[in-house]
């Protein structure tokens, strides 16, 4: 009888410290977030790890110059940290200041370093002239998701 009572006791033990463990890590704010890019019919789903960049790339449609957009990507949403242009075209921001940031050259670049929040989605609607890419950059690894796409969707869920 004494034998059943402790291997009962050991049992409990263990469910509820397996219980503590799942709730712990949810309490925690502990999240799987994925990011969901969609471009086109063609949809891609990645987990979220820390240092997560994106970058969308394309071809401006007036100055027919080269425009790139680094987001870094939290679950939380996705921030705008960089963008960098080789011309002050239209659409263009004219000083850092506008998005509280800075501004510097870079091999050919003006390049803005900025912090905005873009939230959890952005709809990008292109044409495939403009070149539009997106590409991933996890554990050092740049991976292209997107390249000539009409209608994109990059969007950040639990």
């Amino acid at each position: 009888m004494k034998s059943k009572n402790i291997i009962f006791l050991i049992i409990i033990i263990l469910i509820g410290f397996s219980a503590w463990h799942v709730l712990s890590g949810k309490l925690a704010g502990s999240t799987s977030s994925q990011l969901i890019i969609t471009c086109d019919e063609n949809t891609t789903k990645i987990h979220i790890q820390p240092n997560t960049i994106l970058e969308y790339q394309w071809i401006h449609s007036v100055e027919k110059t080269p425009i790139i957009e680094v987001y870094n990507v939290t679950p939380n949403g996705l921030i705008l940290i960089q963008a960098k242009s080789q011309s002050f075209g239209a659409g263009h921001p004219y000083s850092a200041e506008e998005f509280n940031g800075t501004f510097h050259t870079e091999n050919g670049y003006l390049v803005y370093e900025i912090h905005y929040n873009i939230g959890k989605e952005i709809e990008i609607l292109g044409n495939p002239e403009f070149n539009g890419t997106i590409v991933l950059k996890q554990d050092g690894k740049a991976t292209t998701i997107c390249k000539q796409f009409t209608h994109g969707v990059i969007k950040v869920e639990p």
